[in-house]
């Protein structure tokens, strides 16, 4: 099951996941109108989903290691997770969209 928090306000959206603590299997951090995603002062890597203006997937980055950038230029908005695990990628890619489906 997929938790998602939506990152509200700009230095919520500027710092992402940079001061929480390690987060928990499908806990993810919604983050709008965002295109690019840095590690900078990470103390753990992330998985990223880069969503289009329809809400849907349209790229991923698996694993960003600390003090690394990622970016997907179509991208409308971006969602930060655990490192993703190949093998159950389809299935929450699908849980991902079905959620933000309707969703303001």
């Amino acid at each position: 099951m997929i938790d998602l928090s939506i990152a509200r306000g700009v230095l919520q959206r500027t710092s992402g996941l940079l001061f929480r603590a390690r987060l928990t299997p499908g806990e993810g951090l919604w983050i709008h109108r965002c295109r690019a995603v840095h590690t900078i002062g990470m103390r753990y890597p992330i998985g990223l989903y880069f969503l289009d203006q329809n809400r849907k997937v349209i790229h991923v980055d698996p694993k960003v290691e600390t003090m690394r950038f990622s970016w997907c230029q179509q991208a409308d908005s971006v969602i930060e997770m655990l490192p993703i695990d190949m093998t159950t990628l389809s299935q929450t890619v699908h849980e991902i969209e079905s959620l933000l489906e309707g969703s303001n």
